[in-house]
């Protein structure tokens, strides 16, 4: 389960852990699988070449011009000559320059996180001394706009050089200075529970977040994406609508200026065993069966690796911040056009029952 969906209001275990020991304040809990020095030392399979720190990242990106570990040791005693296989420089943006750079992970205290802590913001405390991981942090929706600010200039200041994983909960005021603080090592941001939301007003407030990898939306109804909405935005590799978040417009082609996008997710922890609602209904007729949105499901169909699953650390990974597993069923409802209830009777089909299996 993503780390964004504790201490959030809902209940998304059965057993309603993901709320015991919340508080009053938006103390977010660690995501189910931190990336702690212990979680790093996993075994690399045989097509994967293994990082100073632990991580594993494919044999491929071995001396090939760009660090793809935190620590670039990926890029350490390389040979040199016309042998070489080297990313074609064309390919490097200022965006891909600025997640070169690897992360210091310089010492954090509890104490020092602890100081952080507002009424409706805090960190987690119990990752602060950790020197592999980042730093997660989140406010509540009753942190208004001047608390929200104030939090994200104290974590800027603790010059922690970590990667970042922000959630916001809320509708609030998006702004280049309220992201400033922070947007350097920012690394994921969610969204939750924020109505009618323009992505060219998140994605404006972001143009200083060249290393931001990940956009989450929870909850979060009636959402519009234009076409260029995330020009600026390059490095983003996993965009996700989920719990219920619904597109009410989304433009021909919008996702076409991300190049390193990998992953997408429409729909997760939805209860489709039940009535589904009103605003839920028209998302999932709008993209898996209008005529409309016929574009998005070629798109789909011709980048079948969009919707797959995929392992914790495989769509990013970086400053100590990656992706939640992604598994299957979690990632879009399979919709028959034809049912009334529009959800697919094969929980393993496609994204719509107008594309070929």
């Amino acid at each position: 389960m993503p780390h964004s969906w504790l201490c959030d209001g809902d209940r998304d275990c059965s057993d309603g852990s993901d709320e015991a020991q919340c508080g009053t304040s938006a103390i977010v809990a660690p995501p189910a699988l931190p990336m702690t020095h212990a979680a790093l030392q996993q075994a690399c399979t045989d097509s994967e070449f293994r990082c100073n720190n632990g991580r594993c990242v494919p044999f491929r990106y071995r001396c090939d011009g760009q660090a793809d570990c935190t620590d670039g040791s990926d890029e350490v005693q390389c040979p040199s000559g016309p042998n070489v296989t080297r990313r074609p420089i064309s390919a490097v943006t200022p965006a891909s320059f600025a997640l070169q750079r690897a992360f210091s992970f310089r010492d954090v205290s509890s104490a020092d996180c602890a100081g952080l802590r507002t009424q409706n913001c805090a960190v987690v405390l119990n990752n602060c001394g950790d020197p592999e991981t980042g730093l997660w942090i989140s406010c509540s929706s009753l942190a208004g706009d001047i608390e929200t600010t104030k939090f994200l200039q104290k974590v800027g200041r603790l010059d922690a050089d970590r990667g970042l994983d922000l959630v916001l909960i809320g509708e609030r005021r998006l702004t280049l200075e309220l992201f400033a603080p922070v947007a350097s090592d920012l690394i994921a941001l969610g969204f939750g529970r924020f109505p009618r939301l323009r992505m060219a007003v998140v994605t404006s407030a972001l143009v200083q977040a060249t290393r931001l990898q990940d956009l989450e939306f929870h909850a979060c109804e009636g959402i519009i994406i234009q076409r260029n909405d995330f020009v600026s935005l390059p490095s983003l590799k996993m965009v996700s609508f989920t719990r219920g978040s619904t597109i009410a417009s989304l433009e021909e082609n919008a996702f076409a200026s991300l190049p390193n996008l990998s992953h997408l997710s429409f729909e997760a922890l939805i209860d489709t065993t039940v009535t589904l609602s009103t605003g839920l209904r028209d998302h999932l007729t709008r993209l898996h069966c209008s005529v409309q949105y016929k574009w998005l499901r070629d798109w789909l169909q011709s980048r079948p690796d969009l919707l797959a699953p995929k392992a914790s650390g495989m769509v990013f990974a970086a400053g100590g911040v990656a992706n939640s597993e992604l598994r299957k069923g979690t990632i879009y409802i399979p919709v028959d056009c034809a049912s009334s209830t529009l959800v697919a009777s094969n929980p393993d089909g496609p994204f719509s029952s107008l594309m070929d299996a």
